[in-house]
């Protein structure tokens, strides 16, 4: 996140938000490990129900850690929406995703 020249680019607006805020220093490595340990936390606890709740408050108002969360629980990562644009995949059970080792190699350089 610190390389001094790169250029990023989608067509997919919340992966735009997503690295807008990396750019403007909103989002860095360590905002995300603690967000993601925290939301892994409560989401190893509520077999699944969390997920549904942020996959809904994402829906109602967009917010990139929320779409990095979903995307790291999500079913096999897959990024899908529907026609009202809302974020549909299921929870995909797969709580090692949010290992604190796992979360630390992804939010360092």
């Amino acid at each position: 996140m610190n390389h001094p020249r790169a250029i990023l680019s989608d067509t997919n607006l919340h992966i735009i938000n997503f690295y807008r805020r990396i750019q403007n220093g909103e989002l860095n490595g360590q905002i995300v490990r603690e967000s993601l340990e925290y939301m892994g936390d409560i989401l190893s606890k509520s077999s699944g129900e969390y997920y549904y709740q942020i996959r809904e408050e994402f829906n109602n108002a967009e917010d990139s850690i929320k779409f990095l969360f979903l995307n790291r629980s999500c079913f096999n990562g897959v990024m899908r929406f529907n026609s009202k644009g809302g974020f549909n995949v299921p929870f995909g059970h797969k709580l090692l995703r949010f290992l604190k080792l796992i979360l630390r190699k992804l939010s360092t350089k």
